[in-house]
């Protein structure tokens, strides 16, 4: 029987919006600090941050106006196969994590 991945069984939509405030302030304290590698491997780490991403590119606060752009090159170019275009998500979702990271520190209450 094949084992499948974590990432693929789990409902990770249930699982950040089941997430209470403080499960919520302690990734995110994590994520402050984490670069993109350690994202792209955790799997709580990187779905929340697509959430959280997301939840912020839709909502469009303040001082979003960057994130939401790199939010929007992301979501255009996931599940291209094109090793150039997989290129590009990977420097632009880099790109996405620093701008979110900023936003995070400039924004301390965003969770």
């Amino acid at each position: 029987m094949p084992t499948t991945a974590v990432s693929e069984t789990r409902d990770w939509e249930g699982w950040y919006e089941a997430l209470t405030p403080s499960e919520r302030r302690r990734i995110r304290d994590r994520l402050l600090l984490a670069g993109y590698e350690e994202v792209r491997d955790d799997p709580q780490l990187r779905f929340f941050f697509l959430f959280h991403a997301s939840d912020l590119a839709e909502e469009a606060p303040p001082g979003t106006a960057r994130l939401r752009e790199l939010h929007a090159i992301v979501a255009t170019l996931q599940g291209r196969a094109d090793p150039d275009l997989v290129a590009a998500r990977r420097k632009a979702a880099a790109f996405l994590l620093a701008e979110y990271q900023a936003y995070l520190r400039d924004n301390p209450w965003a969770a």
